[in-house]
């Protein structure tokens, strides 16, 4: 499941489970389970509450802002106090038991104190402001403990102070008397994130109502949901499943606030099942609303020749420099050519992409008819097919173009000119700004990829790092890519676009 899930409101689910298969129990900023305490007693229930806001203060950074780290820090030389903010929902029984669970990435030989502060609209900080020149005192002390170890996580008994606790704004201080600082899971850690736990009888939460309309769109470039919300939600998790054979897992991280939502991880040729929730104010999510879409096979191609063109002849057979596209008949244009020969399957999609570094107009992208040109004659080539896309951009950024009805089963020669303006855009040699024809298909007979490298080994020194690798003899190997990320889970960018 994703991270911080918990069990909520079953009964709710099963009619969802029924039509989709699993049985989804992943909960938003609040989660409820419900277990009968006797034959003829009331029932118990327990809600567990996500915090709306957190982060801690520095005495000796009075100004620094740490509130979107993935801990809490907590110290008493100098003073470091965590700030929690949770938002308690109305509901339908009294509430007799009040837990503070947090998880301690160090130990706390002293112990931690638990104090409430008032509520926003007394003390005034938020999130994204809080800092220690303007952090509330801690007010009344309503729990602690007297230490505690490391990896682990603990709870601290409010009940004594907070029993009976109503709905609004609960703001809680965590303090130490230790003079080393101690570590624990923020809201930003996921699993590890702390949470308010209300045990009482008869607990019961009102959820918002579902989306409406619930539409899913695959394409290349993945799967676009969209749906209508209720009045009352501020926000909607989003669920996904492949094949409804695996658990539903949220993939948003934060609250989507937008009625759309694009999965671009989600993976080619296959289908996948979504569950949209509504997710009011108090954190309470709706009963799901299903859609299932397929997202197509995906073949990521680069140029394997290129040049600019004019009227005058050729302009640049393949340099170093970005291409330009200028405007009018005299004007250049681009040729970039893409191998798809082999693909085996029939292509259902193209996006072309390509980066533009500086101009204002229209891109206008043509085809040069396969009986007509090809990557040999490339400095040579002849006119491009009248059929054409248009598509208006401006500097700065990647622009996707769907081609899809200009791209065909076969080696494809693509002429780039331009309208309205002169542009510069990304040369398939410089790094970062290589163009991509991402072409989708319908998956039957499908070509064979190349095997992958094996043996990969990187070797750092002063002057990079070396990277070696064998490969198994395969027919129409025509090279490598080789992608570079700072962090393990990416993203990665192409940094050698030669083949």
């Amino acid at each position: 499941m994703g991270t911080g899930t918990a069990v909520r409101l079953i009964r709710r689910w099963c009619a969802v489970a029924v039509a989709v298969g699993p049985l989804l129990i992943a909960a938003g900023g609040i989660s409820s389970s419900s277990t009968t305490a006797g034959a003829t007693g009331a029932p118990d229930s327990q809600v567990v509450l996500r915090p709306v806001a957190d982060g801690y203060v520095n005495s000796s950074l009075p100004t620094a802002n740490f509130a979107t780290r993935s801990a809490l820090r907590v110290d008493g030389l100098p003073l470091l106090r965590a700030y929690l903010r949770f938002e308690v929902p109305v509901l339908g029984g009294a509430v007799d038991e009040v837990a503070l669970r947090v998880f301690a990435n160090s130990s706390n030989p002293f112990g931690l104190d638990i104090y409430t502060v008032g509520s926003a609209e007394e003390t005034g900080w938020q999130e994204a402001s809080l800092t220690y020149q303007i952090a509330p005192e801690p007010g009344r002390r309503v729990g602690g403990n007297f230490g505690h170890p490391s990896s682990t996580f603990i709870e601290v008994d409010l009940s004594e102070a907070l029993s009976g606790l109503g709905p609004g704004s609960l703001d809680l201080v965590l303090a130490t008397r230790s003079t080393r600082a101690v570590s624990y899971g923020s809201r930003e850690s996921g699993v590890t994130a702390p949470s308010l736990v209300l045990n009482g009888a008869n607990l019961t939460l009102d959820p918002p109502g579902p989306p409406a309309g619930l539409a899913a769109e695959g394409s290349p470039g993945g799967i676009r949901l969209s749906w209508s919300g209720p009045p009352e939600a501020s926000g909607y998790n989003v669920y996904r499943s492949v094949a409804a054979v695996e658990d539903f897992v949220r993939v948003n991280e934060l609250l989507v606030t937008d009625s759309q939502f694009v999965d671009v991880g989600a993976p080619a040729g296959q289908n996948v099942s979504y569950m949209v929730a509504a997710v009011n104010e108090a954190g309470v999510e709706s009963i799901p609303v299903v859609a299932t879409a397929d997202r197509p096979d995906t073949v990521i191609s680069v140029p394997t020749t290129d040049a600019v063109v004019a009227t005058t002849g050729l302009v640049d057979p393949g340099g170093p420099s970005p291409q330009l596209l200028g405007r009018g008949p005299s004007g250049s244009s681009a040729y970039w050519h893409f191998d798809l020969n082999g693909l085996g399957s029939r292509v259902t999609g193209a996006l072309l992409r390509l980066y533009v570094l500086s101009g204002i107009g229209e891109i206008v992208v043509r085809v040069v008819p396969q009986e007509q040109g090809s990557a040999a004659s490339i400095d040579n080539l002849p006119p491009a097919s009248q059929a054409s896309v248009r598509t208006s951009v401006q500097a700065g950024g990647w622009v996707v173009i769907d081609v899809s009805s200009l791209v065909f089963n076969r080696a494809t020669t693509i002429a780039l000119s331009a309208a309205g303006g002169d542009l510069l855009i990304g040369n398939p040699r410089v790094p970062d700004t290589v163009p991509q024809l991402i072409v989708s298909t319908d998956g039957a007979g499908g070509g064979t990829p190349s095997p992958a490298p094996v043996g990969l080994a990187a070797i750092g020194g002063q002057d990079g790092v070396e990277l070696t690798w064998d490969s198994a003899p395969s027919d129409g190997l025509a090279g490598f890519l080789v992608y570079r990320s700072h962090a393990q889970q990416g993203p990665f960018r192409l940094i050698a676009s030669e083949l």
